[in-house]
């Protein structure tokens, strides 16, 4: 949750749910009272969406709760793709004003009819014929750790995909770098090139992280290794192997093609399902010989600090 931004007394944040009938996204506002006093009258206004969609309510929050208040997120019509949705929150109580700019990435991801042999990673990326997301192709992805280590998108830049079935969730990642680097262990391939992902389910981990309550999200990694091995290792929720999730990588020329299916279960659900919404964020590590020198970030919530609550949304369309 964000500062009251000049209410001393509320604190502003929100959380995603699911696809609304309507044909966008449902969201709630989330309204904390961290007094030990009853706030009686508080007054939201929610400005969400394309084109954007105001509402206004006025609730109670008892002391030391969160009230939850529903809104709806509206999304271009006809929108296919990543689009970024304006979302602004203000709350009003006793003469002053909160606001929070929370606006997100939505990626509508469709799904596919494509049967995966249990086990056995798809041969190759051609069934994932969506829209593509781009990375690199501007400073704004790169977040660096050393002054002028990005040197434009022949450095470093990626193309994403994504689809899914009730089965599983798709993803293909096709990485221009010029120089490959890879030597470390599975744990620690973060160190060096490598692709991080991190999934939360139907918003769960948000709202607990948002409620101060344990959370419990996917966060795993992808490396091709200087010996030629595919690597693959899960951070979140339990340290160990990438079991259970098929992958393939494999590099050509100054390309490294990552493809990754995660099963539902793996993502803490039974079957995946048109409507659902997960939170997303990947990142791109670039080592160039000389240790980690930054990264291409999709959302934020994996690289300085654990937190889906800046996770972008995928909506399974």
């Amino acid at each position: 949750m964000n500062d009251g931004g000049g209410c001393p007394f509320l604190n502003l944040g929100w959380c995603p749910g699911g696809r609304a009938e309507e044909g966008g996204l449902a969201g709630a506002a989330l309204i904390a009272n961290p007094r030990d006093a009853d706030e009686p009258a508080v007054d939201l206004r929610v400005q969400a969406g394309v084109p954007a969609v105001e509402t206004a309510s006025r609730v109670g929050v008892p002391a030391g709760r969160t009230v939850a208040v529903p809104f709806y997120l509206p999304l271009p019509e006809g929108a296919t793709g990543r689009h970024r949705l304006p979302l602004l929150l203000r709350a009003f109580a006793r003469g002053h004003a909160a606001a929070l700019d929370a606006s997100c990435h939505v990626w509508l991801v469709r799904g596919v009819a494509w049967a995966e042999a249990p086990g056995r990673p798809p041969a190759e990326i051609s069934p994932l014929s969506g829209p593509e997301v781009a990375l690199g192709e501007t400073s704004g992805d790169w977040i660096g750790l050393e002054e002028g280590a990005w040197a434009g998108p022949q450095d470093l830049s990626a193309r994403f995909r994504l689809a899914w079935t009730p089965q599983n969730l798709i993803l293909s990642a096709v990485v221009r770098d010029d120089v490959h680097v890879q030597g470390q262990q599975p744990e620690d391939m973060w160190r060096s090139d490598s692709l991080q992902l991190a999934f939360d389910y139907r918003g769960g981990a948000w709202r607990a992280v948002a409620a101060g309550r344990p959370a419990r999200w996917l966060e795993i990694g992808l490396a091709l290794h200087g010996d030629g091995r595919a690597m693959g290792f899960r951070w979140f929720p339990k340290r160990g192997p990438l079991d259970g999730v098929s992958f393939s990588l494999s590099r050509h020329g100054e390309e490294t093609q990552y493809l990754v299916s995660v099963p539902a279960h793996a993502l803490g659900a039974g079957t995946l399902l048109r409507g659902d919404v997960i939170g997303f964020a990947a990142l791109v590590n670039d080592d160039d010989g000389h240790g980690r020198e930054g990264w291409l970030a999709l959302d934020d919530g994996i690289g300085f600090s654990k937190d889906p609550r800046k996770y972008g949304l995928l909506a399974l369309d």
